[in-house]
């Protein structure tokens, strides 16, 4: 299923008049606002085309990596999407969301313990004092 959707969005990209006519202007972030509206849109395996490819030429730009990992998401791709999402993550000082889009597909991807050191991570950065309340003894 993931490779037709895959092969659909190439075609569409390949074929689209719209996605032709952006890609060029891909420096300016334009092609990261074409994969964030066709994400916003339902087209998930367009978005994580345009996305890949706004990665490569943004890779500095921390959006097309946000914009990709949700497209794999919702392309049932958990470990792609963690890929991402890990990357995100690094790059964000506030990243309490992104760590729990990050534990939620590392769950999904079979991940178990990954998922709950994430969302520790996740809780601890949301609440400075929960990481000292697990150290406690009683």
């Amino acid at each position: 299923m993931r490779r037709f959707t895959l092969l659909v969005a190439l075609f569409t990209l390949t074929f689209s008049s719209t996605a032709l006519a952006v890609a060029p202007a891909a420096e300016d972030g334009s092609l990261s606002s074409l994969a964030e509206a066709s994400l916003r849109s339902g087209q998930y395996g367009v978005a994580a085309v345009l996305a890949r490819k706004a990665v490569q030429a943004e890779p500095a730009c921390v959006k097309p990596y946000l914009v990709l990992g949700l497209s794999l998401d919702r392309l049932e791709d958990y470990e792609g999407a963690a890929e991402a999402y890990r990357v995100v993550a690094s790059r964000t000082p506030q990243r309490h969301k992104t760590l729990l889009l990050l534990g939620h597909a590392l769950k999904r991807s079979g991940d178990i313990e990954g998922a709950v050191r994430v969302f520790s991570q996740a809780e601890a950065e949301k609440n400075p004092r929960a990481d000292m309340l697990t150290k406690a003894t009683f």
